[in-house]
């Protein structure tokens, strides 16, 4: 017998009309996961700190107009090519794909993408099943695809994200989650004070652009050597382009693997203040570290900081604008071929 439950907890409409739907997985222990059907999205991960009190460790917004305004990658699944493609084209097959420029000349996270999707949403004995078909030429990718993305809220209060999808096509993929943290929970200023340790000692620096530059360099010595941990914030304001790039951190880290796609330790954030740690697993070869780096407008009704900096994002996935970069691993799913990968969320709590 299973120690969750899972119910609907609320129904909502986007500005546009469409009905999005809230559900719950509650643990035995209290701890709680929510996930949206718009966008198959995690809108809630409730953790205890070290004195016991609940809080939600993700930042979210309580009204569907500031979601859909500001707010649509906020715990989102991204697709079906998440982070940056350079010129908004690749080929494949010899066949130029041209895709909707949303960055500037490049296509960021998809375009209008799976992040505003209302999903199909089941419910299993022990996790929330999305399904969305995105057909061919969906923003301009070829090849009709299916993809599941499926939550469990586990033992040991870990949220477990699978990706599974399949296409009959040659196409492109790169699936993400796109959960912006707050260890703090509601109380939480900024992140400049967590620690942050990646498993990582090469990371791919960027040009103004935001793009890889496809360069793969070393991160010791540098502003991006978070090998041990330290204080997110202790060089954020390094004289260092890719800092001041992104105002901040926004970048590509290469995991270190053992074996391909193994579920391996990606990286830990601590938050020294409420005591809450997460510690993030993936099979992706790659992970954006992303520290929020621009205030979120006061007109914003929310119950988070809206400060600069005020969470931290650990999207696992495969690297940036790899079509461009051949070199880096291959986003390409074959027809007939399924992509699969798995991303791993545990909290818990120092004393």
């Amino acid at each position: 017998m299973t120690d969750t439950t899972i119910r609907l907890v609320s129904t909502d409409f986007l500005p546009d009309g469409r009905e999005i739907r809230y559900f719950t997985i509650t643990h035995s222990s209290g701890t709680k996961l929510e996930i949206s059907d718009y966008g198959a999205r995690i809108t809630g991960i409730w953790m205890p700190d070290r004195e016991g009190q609940l809080d939600n460790c993700v930042q979210r917004f309580d009204n569907s107009e500031d979601l859909f305004r500001v707010g649509s990658y906020y715990g989102a699944t991204i697709g079906r090519y998440a982070n940056r493609l350079a010129d908004a084209a690749f080929e494949l097959n010899s066949q130029l794909y041209t895709l909707p420029a949303n960055e500037n000349s490049n296509i960021l996270h998809g375009g209008d993408g799976f992040h505003n999707r209302v999903w199909e949403l089941e419910a299993e004995e022990d996790g929330l099943v999305c399904s969305l078909p995105s057909p061919d030429m969906d923003q301009g990718f070829p090849g009709d695809m299916h993809v599941t993305v499926r939550f469990r809220l586990l033992e040991g209060n870990a949220v477990e994200i699978t990706y599974r999808a399949e296409a009959d096509q040659d196409t492109i993929i790169n699936l993400t989650n796109h959960s912006y943290f707050s260890l703090g929970g509601t109380k939480q200023v900024d992140i400049l004070e967590q620690e942050l340790q990646v498993n990582a000692d090469f990371y791919t620096p960027t040009d103004p652009a935001l793009l890889p530059t496809g360069e793969i360099r070393p991160v010791q010595g540098t502003a991006f050597d978070f090998t041990c941990p330290r204080a997110i914030g202790s060089r954020i304001k390094d004289d260092d382009p890719d800092l001041k790039i992104g105002q901040g951190y926004d970048h590509n880290f290469v995991l270190r693997k053992s074996g391909r796609d193994e579920l391996t330790e990606a990286a830990t954030v601590y938050d020294p203040l409420s005591g809450r740690e997460l510690v993030c697993f993936t099979t992706e070869p790659g992970m954006q570290v992303y520290t929020s780096n621009f205030a979120m407008p006061e007109t914003v009704r929310w119950p988070f900081s809206h400060a600069k900096h005020s969470a931290i994002c650990l999207e696992t996935q495969g690297f940036p604008n790899s079509m461009k970069k051949t070199w880096f691993p291959s986003p390409i799913l074959r027809a007939g071929s399924t992509h699969e990968s798995r991303t791993l969320y545990r909290f818990s709590v120092r004393d």
